[in-house]
Order: C-alpha cells, then structure tokens, then sequence
C-alpha cells in the first residue's frame, strides 16, 4: 500500500496577468523573482499587484527594509495585514533579517540594496524554507546586483513599463490606473497589461 504524501507548491498565487506570464504560473518558491524598473515606473503597483493573491489566500508576508511601500494601498489591493509584518532595519542587515524571517513568512520582500555578499546564504536559506523571495529595485546602477541574483538562480525579473489612465477622464477618481509590464525568464520577455 501507498501512503500519499502531499507536493509543496512550486509557485504561490499570483492574479492575472502575472500568473499567465510568470514561468511558474505564479511567485516562484525556493528562489526570487526581482521587480525592477525606474521611479515613477509602477514598481510598488507591480508588487501590490503580484502579492496581493497570496496575500489574501492566506500567505505570510515580510517586508524588509522598504518602509515606504504604503499599508493603505496594500490593504485596498486585498493584502490581509494580520500576516504582514515590516522589518526597518538598515539594508546591510536586510539579509540576515530575511533569513531570520523565512522561519515563518512564505515571500520575503528585500531593496535590491540587500543583495551583496550575504546574497547566497539568503538563496539557500529560500531554497531549503521554500520561501518566495521578491526582490525590490527602483532604479539606480544595478547591473552587479543583476549579476548576482542571475548566479543565484533569480526565476523572473518583472519590469513595469509604466502607468496609464484608462477611463472617461484620466488621471481622476473616474479613472483607473493600468499598470503596463514585462516579465523576463532566461532572456524571453513577455508583455502584459495589468489593470491596478
């Protein structure tokens, strides 16, 4: 006789379009996916987007050293914030806190600042956990920390391109704001459109 034992996920939920465009057809578990791109360009829509769903099925969220992303949006995007936690500490002690944080959080959120020299034992501690590790970079000169997180097995790297206005009177209540996005996995890129 066979006993069943149940599979953990491969990735966590994500809405539509990420899940259609994501390789996994979700947040990838064991590694990180980075969202990147310049200010202004929708980097913390595309991340209230992307964790909202597994925000609400349950999912516990840490968010490390980005002290600006805003409760009051993650709340209107149907995050449950009984299992958020924000840990402020200086990005060069991003990498311990998120290691000490995936004992007990699913998606761990880290400043792209973080990824330096305790990059790899952060990637090992998610891969043994099975902790999504979301990657946060608002422009800047990355390129290193792009090479760092491609050694270390980063799954996708979701790129807004930018948000528009859709609606009769655009950038007003009557609108609504559409944020545009690419996701890139080993060098494809697909696009998307994501109404926020």
């Amino acid at each position: 006789m066979f006993a069943t034992v149940p599979l953990e996920p491969l990735a966590l939920p994500a809405p539509e379009p990420f899940s259609t465009l994501l390789p996994r057809r979700g947040i990838a578990v064991g590694t990180a996916t980075l969202v990147s791109g310049p200010i202004g360009s929708g980097v913390y829509m595309a991340i209230v987007e992307l964790l909202a769903k597994a925000s609400g099925a349950g999912r516990n969220i840490a968010i490390i050293s980005i002290p600006d992303l805003g409760v009051g949006a993650l709340a209107d995007a149907g995050w449950d914030l009984e299992r958020l936690a924000s840990i402020d500490v200086p990005a060069s002690e991003a990498p311990r806190a998120a290691m000490i944080a995936m004992d007990g959080f699913d998606i761990v959120l880290l400043p792209i600042q973080a990824v330096g020299q305790g990059w790899r034992r952060v990637a090992a501690k998610a891969r043994e956990r099975k902790a999504a590790v979301v990657v946060v970079d608002r422009g800047g000169d990355t390129s290193h920390r792009r090479s760092i997180l491609a050694a270390a097995g980063v799954d996708a790297i979701v790129s807004p391109a930018g948000i528009r206005w859709d609606g009769p009177l655009e950038e007003t209540v009557f609108g609504r704001p559409v944020l545009e996005i690419s996701v890139e996995h080993h060098g494809r890129v697909s696009r998307s459109a994501s109404a926020g």
